[in-house]
């Protein structure tokens, strides 16, 4: 058995924004929820809400468009 990392190697704002683009991506096109970014992600939604100041915040600097994706 390979042991694979379940953290993030660097808590740097664009590897923040990198995990959150990469959940984004998985979800293929579904509002990309705090729940929905919490199970597969390698980091906790609170963390980037304290980086960045809120889950609106977050998206807006990930360049995801919130509004534009279906539920």
């Amino acid at each position: 058995m390979q042991f694979e990392l379940q953290t993030l190697e660097e808590y740097f704002d664009e590897a923040l924004l990198a995990e959150l683009r990469r959940d984004a991506e998985a979800i293929n096109g579904q509002r990309l929820t705090i729940e929905r970014f919490n199970s597969p992600a390698r980091v906790q939604s609170t963390t980037l809400r304290y980086r960045f100041g809120s889950w609106q915040a977050d998206l807006d600097k990930a360049g995801i468009l919130s509004t534009c994706l279906k539920n």
